[in-house]
């Protein structure tokens, strides 16, 4: 079993402290995540042990955040930082980049991979760094539909999910992954995919190329969320009833970030089917 990386998160808005530790527990990685609201609170934690990555918010209630980051350096000189900010500024930047802070990111978060790129580069998980491209190789037909199996189950390690399946713009259940929620999948897959059928028509009427829907249900044992892939195939993700109720934001930034990987799959996929 892999070593518990010990993060530190410090931001006074609470939202940014739930969207932080969601996307660090659910990333499948033994992370154990603290979240402190102040500078102050965050020199506490770092007296008491010792930590992995420290990420911080600039502008904070008394302490800021390059103080902070000053302290910290006195305690545990080689601590990795990342610093995340709404008030990015050039000055900012220069001062973080002479504190020897690793990334700077500016809110909101649009690209969730980035930033968990820079925290498995912090923590020495990064296998491919940055700007080193990935050895291509020429996929198989079953190489790529084990990898869209893959893809989704490791959506649903992500989130928590009880069962996650792929289902084709006719309502075909094509993959399914998890556990048997006792519904019957069929009936439902198939209105889903007419409900999903009207997104391109909403999404060309907005001014938008691709749709990019996600549906929420609300049941009494089991919560479902359904997400268009493109324009042809989309997922349903079932959870246990209110388990992720608080956090249907996170979940979102999950299912977007699958959303184009599958979409990317399933194309290669279908041109090695292609050329076989």
């Amino acid at each position: 079993m892999s070593e518990t990386k010990q993060i530190l998160v410090v931001d006074d808005h609470f939202e940014m402290q739930d969207f932080l530790r969601s996307m660090l527990e659910l990333s499948g990685r033994n992370y154990d995540v603290i979240a402190v609201p102040s500078a102050e609170e965050g020199w506490l934690e770092l007296r008491r042990r010792s930590f992995s990555l420290m990420m911080t918010d600039l502008r904070l209630p008394g302490m800021s955040g390059l103080d902070l980051i000053r302290r910290a350096r006195q305690l545990q000189g080689d601590l990795p930082v990342i610093m995340i900010t709404a008030y990015g500024t050039p000055q900012g930047r220069q001062e973080a980049r002479e504190l020897g802070v690793l990334r700077y990111f500016e809110k909101p978060i649009v690209n969730t991979d980035d930033l968990m790129s820079a925290v498995q580069m912090a923590l020495g998980e990064t296998m491919v760094g940055i700007g080193q491209a990935r050895p291509q190789v020429e996929p198989s037909v079953k190489d790529t539909l084990s990898n869209v199996a893959q893809r989704l189950a490791a959506l649903r390690q992500e989130t928590a999910a009880l069962q996650i399946l792929l289902i084709d713009g006719d309502g075909n259940i094509l993959i399914e992954d998890g556990q048997d929620c006792g519904i019957e999948l069929g009936p439902l897959a198939a209105t889903l995919s007419h409900n999903l059928g009207n997104t391109s028509f909403v999404a060309e009427h907005l001014g938008g190329d691709d749709p990019s829907t996600i549906q929420y249900y609300a049941g009494a044992a089991v919560d479902l969320y359904v997400a268009n892939i493109g324009t042809d195939y989309f997922v349903m993700v079932l959870f246990e009833g209110l388990s992720r109720r608080a956090r249907i934001g996170t979940v979102w930034v999950f299912l977007q970030r699958a959303a184009n990987d599958l979409l990317n799959l399933i194309a290669e996929a279908k041109a090695a089917s292609q050329e076989k």
